[in-house]
């Protein structure tokens, strides 16, 4: 009756001892894993600090390239209307010079006309036609063109000279933004590659960023878990020691 009561006894002895053998190479293997996420959040913890900073850098050059952009484009709406108004200057410029132009054709009318009338009642029309118009205007032009309109064809002329002038000038201020103008537009097609591909870059860091921290996320709940799991097998190492006793 004794060795039953022995070998019972041994029989709950051993079980108990396997359990709680059992349960500490569980507090082990866990210790081990929990051990193993914390390496690997710190890991992810250094990757995702330097990532950050990376999108930093990266967001600091889009925002210069976004800034040059807008420079850009607003260097070119500028200009462009710089553009138009000396064009619609030109046109305005053309327009005077022909106008005069015509007053100085009408002036040197009258004047011919003049000529051909003061000759006809001195000298008659017979000896008007053998005489070219240019002969007569060689003879007698000088005088006329003192008496009458000198002043008249000088101001016509100077003005005539002023206006062709700043055409001249407004047609090189033209020229000159054209270029200008063009210059940007290679310019703004420059940044705007550079935009495009940056975007490209920083969507790519931002998704590299979600996943880290979606990663971080999964190692923090699973610690949380083997915490809680570790707690668990040690209030239940500690129930089986209390019971051996």
């Amino acid at each position: 009756m004794i060795l039953k009561l022995f070998l019972l006894y041994l029989s709950i002895s051993l079980s108990l001892f396997g359990a709680i053998k059992d349960i500490e190479t569980k507090i082990n293997k866990n210790k081990k894993e929990f051990k193993k996420t914390k390496k690997t959040k710190i890991e992810l913890d250094n990757m995702i600090k330097n990532l950050a900073l990376q999108i930093n850098k990266e967001e600091e050059s889009y925002s210069k390239i976004v800034s040059i952009l807008e420079n850009t484009n607003s260097k070119i709406f500028l200009n462009k209307l710089k553009l138009d108004n000396a064009k619609q200057e030109v046109s305005k410029l053309k327009d005077t010079a022909l106008s005069l132009e015509e007053q100085k054709k009408q002036i040197e009318k009258r004047t011919i006309k003049f000529i051909i009338q003061r000759y006809s009642m001195t000298m008659g029309l017979e000896q008007v036609d053998k005489k070219t118009i240019k002969e007569l205007i060689d003879k007698e032009v000088y005088s006329i063109i003192l008496d009458n309109v000198k002043q008249e064809l000088l101001d016509l002329n100077i003005n005539y000279l002023k206006v062709n002038r700043n055409k001249r000038l407004n047609q090189d201020k033209i020229t000159n933004l054209e270029k200008f103008i063009q210059k940007q537009h290679e310019i703004q097609q420059k940044y705007l590659a550079l935009k495009k591909e940056q975007k490209i870059v920083l969507d790519s860091l931002s998704s590299q960023h979600k996943e880290y921290q979606k990663s971080l996320q999964s190692i923090i709940d699973r610690q949380n878990k083997l915490t809680d799991l570790l707690g668990n097998l040690n209030i239940l190492k500690t129930q089986e020691i209390q019971a051996k006793k």
